[in-house]
């Protein structure tokens, strides 16, 4: 599972669509740097002022991966063995955290901070994650480093400093990035999220869509959606000539395709290139969990013609899908090679937490 950061708030992908908040649980920790000094730090609180040899310092705990921090810098330690390094003021200091390690605990969804964490396909080989966050990411193309950023909460994407409106779900567009042109395709978003409606925290603007307002972080406070069909997305066959160009006419807004099986197991799928600021070391760490016990498995009965009965909304989108036809589509966009059928040799950032 990946965890990502805004800020100091830690944000962990229980699914591609499931963004919670993740921390320690209260308790604190005595934290001893060089065998001399020794202090207090309790979790989920606030800069406590530390000296050190004269010096002060604003100190405090963190989440999973990034423990420690230290005048808004943070630093990844171990609770117990083994003690951590940290340069402070030129000086190369020894910090120990007590054991044992905290219990981690799962909170709230945070899809105010991401509304979830979809694929970018290029030229149908390359697969790339990518959040949908306000913040800048970068990812690598034949060896080129570009940056990617939605905006518009999520009507628009920036790549390489030019906005375009951006299709989740839709067939591959060219965008010309660089001077080369690419074939890219974004997946589809969660079902529940409706590009331009909802609220994501600190995501710019761009006159593609002067008029829009900010959606509010309460989504039961939105009327009801009346989409406005477009036949046609505009084109993507080349950049505008400078940032954030005037736009004469507002882009209409678009119904998003419904999530397809292809695109769910594309964003379950490992990645050609690793995503940027994402921990995933959780180990010797115990998660407190919030999953239901699973409902005993219930065994078929030969005369009983009919499947037994399932619960279509837990998994709807995987309903009456063509084996055949879906494994063609995998292929042609570019997961499953023609030669065989194992993946392609991927990297991915996340790891399993038992």
């Amino acid at each position: 599972r990946e965890i990502r950061f805004y800020d100091d708030i830690a944000v962990i992908f229980m699914s591609w669509d499931e963004p919670k908040e993740i921390g320690f649980q209260k308790g604190s920790r005595m934290v001893v740097v060089d065998d001399r000094d020794s202090f207090e730090l309790s979790f989920n609180e606030c800069y406590k002022s530390i000296t050190i040899e004269g010096k002060v310092y604003q100190m405090k705990l963190g989440a999973p991966t990034r423990e420690l921090y230290i005048d808004n810098s943070w630093y990844e330690c171990y609770f117990g063995d083994p003690p951590s390094n940290i340069t402070l003021d030129g000086i190369t200091r020894v910090f120990k955290i007590s054991g044992p390690a905290p219990q981690v605990k799962i909170g709230n969804s945070r899809n105010d901070l991401v509304a979830g964490k979809i694929n970018m396909i290029v030229n149908a080989e390359t697969i790339i994650p990518v959040f949908l966050d306000s913040q800048v990411q970068m990812f690598e193309i034949q060896g080129t480093i570009h940056k990617l950023q939605f905006a518009d909460f999520l009507l628009t994407v920036i790549l390489d400093d030019h906005p375009y409106p951006v299709e989740f779900g839709g067939l591959p567009k060219v965008f010309k990035l660089r001077g080369k042109d690419f074939y890219i395709r974004f997946t589809a978003i969660p079902k529940l999220v409706v590009a331009g409606r909802v609220y994501i925290r600190d995501m710019i603007r761009t006159p593609l869509h002067r008029d829009l307002r900010t959606p509010p972080r309460d989504q039961s406070m939105l009327p009801p959606f009346m989409p406005q069909l477009s036949n046609v997305m505009p084109s993507m066959s080349g950049p505008p000539n400078h940032l954030f160009p005037a736009i004469q006419q507002q882009a209409p807004l678009i119904v998003p395709p419904m999530v397809t099986g292809l695109d769910y197991l594309t964003n379950l799928m490992p990645h050609s290139i690793p995503a940027a600021n994402v921990s995933n070391n959780l180990t010797g760490y115990q998660i407190q969990s919030e999953d239901k016990p699973a409902a005993a498995p219930i065994m078929p009965t030969p005369a009983i013609a009919t499947p037994p009965a399932t619960n279509s909304a837990a998994i709807p989108i995987l309903q009456n899908i063509n084996i055949d036809e879906l494994y063609k589509k995998i292929v042609a966009a570019g997961i499953l090679s023609k030669s065989n059928s194992a993946p392609a040799s991927t990297s991915t950032s996340a790891t399993s937490v038992a």
